[in-house]
């Protein structure tokens, strides 16, 4: 059985990445990261997009050039999916906030399924979640509610080395 993983970023993964690798310095990492976006194996939902573009640097550039292939508008699934884990976890998101937090839209549309699309090699479509932020006990922070819903969730530099990157 073929197993193919597609990633779904947070905006914190993508911004601490230029934080440490800024592009006008750094360009293979990008470069890879681009590939990855145009394969279609590397997504996030619009609120990401929303997250990065209130900054006004080069990454927000950088996102508004690839949006199209990047970004994932909302289905009713991503939808349905959003409401229930806000129901489940109350205390996740503060729904009184100007702007949309974008972190239950990433584990939403992680949660959805890729694998009924029918291929000559019997393929697993695995969705991954790419986040800095850290499991801490029951904090409820992505890494731990993907924990809850049985979704792998790793750091950019894991995928990195996940993905077998040198640079």
């Amino acid at each position: 059985m073929n197993e193919i993983h597609y990633y779904v970023i947070d905006s914190c993964s993508l911004i601490d990445l230029k934080k440490m690798n800024p592009p006008d310095i750094y360009e293979k990492p990008w470069n890879n990261i681009e590939k990855l976006i145009d394969s279609g194996r590397l997504f996030a939902p619009k609120q990401v997009f929303d997250e990065i573009c209130q900054g006004d640097d080069e990454l927000k550039k950088w996102v508004q050039k690839r949006h199209k292939k990047f970004i994932r508008q909302l289905d009713e699934f991503q939808i349905q999916k959003t409401r229930e884990l806000q129901a489940e976890y109350p205390s996740w998101v503060d729904i009184n906030k100007e702007t949309e937090i974008a972190d239950p839209f990433i584990v939403a549309l992680a949660m959805e399924n890729d694998n009924n699309q029918r291929t000559l090699v019997p393929t697993i479509k695995k969705r991954i979640v790419v986040t800095q932020e850290k499991l801490d006990g029951n904090k409820i922070k992505i890494p731990f509610i993907c924990k809850k819903h049985n979704i792998e969730s790793i750091e950019i530099f894991d995928l990195f080395r996940k993905l077998a990157w040198k640079f």
